[in-house]
């Protein structure tokens, strides 16, 4: 595994996000050694580890948001795809009891970012996250550090 470092949310990942107000964010980065866009980066990690994105999916369910089929056009793990360009992605859920969320990715040189900013419904919405929150920062971390290694297997280079 990689090294990854939580790093302070950057202020270009809270203007795409396009939230009213920013209630929770966190940002993830790893070094990689190849240049991809926010897209590749993304998808490799999903294709990379269905399981554990299938349980993302149950879970964000659970959590009230709205998923479109995980591999339909326009969507990636069932969210919208908001943004997608050579530098920069964001993917967005309608919402439901927790929230709007947001996650960003970004690719500076020599890295991945990914950041999550969400807009909290209240305190119902606060509560869950608060619940909710440690297991999602475990999944960001483990999802980038494995980024470097998928391009090393073969099936995904």
């Amino acid at each position: 595994m990689f090294q990854v470092a939580q790093v302070p949310v950057p202020l270009r990942a809270r203007e795409l996000a396009g939230l009213e107000r920013v209630d929770y964010a966190d940002a993830f980065a790893v070094d990689v050694p190849v240049r991809r866009t926010p897209e590749e980066w993304l998808r490799l990690s999903v294709t990379a580890s269905p399981a554990l994105f299938n349980a993302v999916r149950l879970v964000h369910r659970a959590l009230g948001l709205h998923l479109a089929q995980a591999d339909s056009p326009g969507h990636m793990i069932g969210w919208d795809v908001l943004r997608n360009d050579s530098e920069e992605a964001v993917l967005g859920n309608g919402g439901g009891i927790l929230g709007t969320p947001r996650i960003v990715c970004l690719t500076p040189p020599g890295q991945v970012m990914v950041a999550t900013l969400i807009q909290l419904n209240g305190i119902g919405g606060r509560a869950i996250w608060a619940a909710t929150a440690p297991l999602h920062r475990a999944v960001a971390r483990y999802v980038l550090s494995r980024m470097p290694m998928l391009l090393s297997e073969p099936e995904h280079v």
